[in-house]
């Protein structure tokens, strides 16, 4: 668990810049099935990208350790989208995880 989290960290650490972070916050989610946290970051792209659709200018990436399968791991997963008008998560991140 220690070493998943030190890499974590490293990796929120490398790829926040607070100039573009418009929030960070900590949410309960389940994730392949047990209940844990991760840290939510939206950030603010430098720019407009057409995803699925919609515009938009803002990337929200879950940072997540736990336990999978006996292992401890750490994994990143991002969507691009609204954060003030999304509520649920994109189909693809759905498949693993949930907002609590």
């Amino acid at each position: 668990m220690e070493r998943a989290r030190t890499l974590l960290d490293a990796q929120l650490n490398s790829t926040t810049d607070d100039r573009k972070v418009v929030q960070r916050d900590v949410v309960g989610i389940t994730f392949e099935g047990d209940s844990t946290t991760a840290i939510r970051v939206t950030y603010k792209v430098p720019d407009v990208v057409q995803f699925l659709g919609q515009t938009t200018d803002h990337l929200t990436a879950y940072y997540v350790v736990a336990e999978v399968r006996g292992r401890f791991v750490y994994c990143v997963m991002s969507h691009y989208g609204d954060p003030v008008a999304d509520k649920s998560l994109p189909p693809l991140l759905a498949e693993v995880m949930t907002l609590h």
